[in-house]
């Protein structure tokens, strides 16, 4: 056990086996690792063993707990070189984590199913996805002007991201946030796994203007935001609410219930008892149930809408002040 072995002096057979690790790690061999690196690498055991939702979050949070600790000294910055990784990877396990050690490792326990031969398969892109007609979908918005209405609505996005109320979002708070919706709805690693990077693709997209820093006010926050839907990346918000709707419809019959919705709620931290009355502004044809046209169209209107008078205002819950 940890107690059992000296502090690390780092020799070169040490070094060698976290130069390994890194380039394992480091999936797109850009010289870098980043919390993502590590989702995503988490996701890819999920998926092959076949874990369910439960066990997936429970291996998410082990590896996003080793990242926070080995990332470069609690700057917020999100990569770090060959060299950091090592020398960040030496200073842990001389630490008092070292003591945590035993605890990472027993999440690599296999089901006693067994490993479950299948071939792993790529997730959709965006030009897999069916294509949406709504009755307006983002060419039919101008340009966003950042208007109050608008910036209430991801002042409050905000708000329910920011999970433990310390005024900042992190790459973590929209994997978490994720992990919440696939647990309470009940995904298997596969649906996991899409909605994750679909998440991560949104998070990419809002962080600061790419800089690699970790965290966000709110403030950056909704200026980034802001920025994303008036680029080329407006085109793919229709993929991105079908991908949401897809996770909801946990049953794939091509509609969302009540039920359905309100779990939806509840994994992105929206007090549940709103969902009824915003589930009839979104249940346009009045027939009881969601159609991806109609969670699509309010998904759109929410994030490129201006109209003070719009219904979809309160697609996420009732806005901040």
């Amino acid at each position: 056990m940890p107690d059992d072995y000296p502090q690390v002096k780092g020799s070169e057979v040490w070094r060698r086996k976290f130069r390994t690790r890194f380039r394992n790690l480091d999936s797109d061999g850009d010289g870098f690792v980043s919390a993502n690196d590590y989702v995503m690498g988490a996701l890819l055991v999920a998926e092959r063993i076949g874990l369910g939702a439960k066990r997936t979050n429970a291996l998410l949070e082990s590896r996003l707990h080793v990242w926070k600790n080995i990332s470069t000294n609690g700057t917020g910055v999100d990569t770090v070189t060959e060299e950091e990784f090592i020398n960040n990877v030496l200073a842990s396990v001389n630490s008092s984590i070292r003591h945590y050690i035993p605890t990472h490792g027993s999440l690599f326990v296999l089901p006693k199913r067994g490993f479950k031969k299948r071939e792993f398969q790529l997730n959709k892109m965006p030009d897999d996805y069916p294509q949406v007609k709504g009755s307006e979908m983002p060419d039919d918005y101008p340009q966003v002007k950042g208007s109050e209405v608008w910036r209430r609505k991801f002042r409050t996005r905000f708000r329910n991201l920011d999970s433990d109320g310390d005024g900042f979002v992190t790459a973590n708070d929209y994997v978490m946030g994720a992990l919440l919706v696939a647990e309470r709805i009940g995904l298997g690693a596969k649906r996991t796994n899409a909605l994750l990077e679909s998440r991560l693709h949104v998070w990419k997209n809002i962080s600061t203007n790419g800089t690699g820093v970790d965290t966000v006010t709110e403030e950056e926050f909704i200026n980034n935001v802001l920025a994303s839907v008036n680029s080329s990346i407006r085109h793919y918000i229709p993929t991105h609410g079908s991908r949401e709707f897809d996770t909801i419809d946990q049953d794939g019959v091509g509609f969302v219930s009540p039920k359905d919705h309100e779990q939806f709620f509840y994994g992105n931290a929206i007090p549940v008892h709103f969902s009824p009355e915003i589930f009839k502004v979104l249940d346009a044809n009045g027939d009881g149930r969601l159609n991806r046209e109609e969670f699509v169209q309010g998904w759109v209107d929410f994030l490129l809408g201006e109209d003070p008078e719009s219904p979809y205002h309160c697609f996420l819950g009732p806005l901040v002040d």
